[in-house]
């Protein structure tokens, strides 16, 4: 068997040494026959180079060096598609996933004696504040509404996951890439591992940057926004159907309007609703 642990790197130049010597003894407690896959998404501190002094040290590693930064999602999908194991573990290089949770996730595995793909890892929130889990059941409520099938709350970037996985999830190419998203269309059996947060670690995301991959998720993920700027053009153009209707009528019998606010109200609302309409 062999295991290929794949993670990407930005601003990973204090932790890449650490993640690397906590990860190695656990690689090498399950299989001798592994890989790993670094994959630099133009990270501007000094990581690139320690990544090559790492890859002198050991020829089992293997460095991507993207051209420019096309951000976390983006990079992991290319180290997956570099990933030639039977097994590829997937976790974060910043250090806030402990990389030996692997042992974990391996056991949990093949407790599932082949019945299991992936075994995700679930935040294990008990040592949370509260103002944080508050904010982060706010983020999947909102975003669960649009999702159709429900995305898994609380997973984080480690996972454990198969060749046959592995192989389905590569294929998808999108340009506005939602890995969460993607891991749940993929399909297959899948299971969660709590995972504590290591306080060790940094925050891959502060709280605006939070937002804005709250809004990318939506609008690349779901379509729902799109049907109810549908419904909404509808009832806009339907309120300015009847509108023009009493208006033309009101004119025509009692005669109580200012001249050309009818028809100007009318058009206004029509043109809006069928603008709106038509994007939806």
């Amino acid at each position: 068997m062999k295991l290929t642990v794949v993670t990407s790197i930005y601003y990973g130049e204090p932790f890449l040494r650490e993640f690397y010597e906590r990860l190695l003894p656990v690689v090498k407690a399950i299989t001798d026959d592994y890989e790993l896959v670094l994959v630099n998404d133009a990270s501007p501190d000094d990581v690139l180079p320690m990544a090559l002094e790492l890859q002198r040290l050991d020829r089992k590693i293997k460095i991507i060096d993207l051209a420019r930064n096309y951000g976390h999602y983006k990079a992991l999908m290319t180290g997956l598609s570099y990933a030639t194991g039977d097994l590829v573990f997937q976790t974060g290089c910043n250090l806030e996933e402990n990389p030996a949770a692997l042992a974990d996730f391996y056991e949990a595995l093949k407790a599932r004696d082949g019945d299991v793909d992936v075994v995700w890892g679930k935040r294990d929130d008990q040592f949370d504040k509260p103002s944080t889990r508050f904010y982060r059941r706010c983020y999947y409520s909102i975003l669960n509404r649009f999702a159709t099938p429900a995305l898994q709350e609380d997973s984080t970037i480690s996972r454990l996951m198969t060749r046959r996985y592995v192989d389905c999830l590569i294929q998808h190419r999108e340009c506005e890439m939602y890995l969460p998203g993607i891991w749940i269309l993929t399909g297959f059996n899948q299971v969660p591992l709590k995972v504590v947060k290591d306080p060790k670690g940094t925050k891959a995301y502060r709280l605006v940057r939070k937002l804005l991959v709250l809004v990318d998720s939506i609008v690349s993920f779901s379509n729902k926004p799109l049907v109810w700027i549908f419904y909404v053009g509808t009832v806009i153009l339907s309120i300015s159907f009847f509108a023009a209707i009493f208006l033309i009528g009101k004119r025509l019998i009692f005669g109580g309007l200012l001249p050309g606010f009818a028809s100007l109200m009318v058009t206004i609302w029509t043109l809006g609703g069928l603008v709106v309409f038509t994007i939806g």
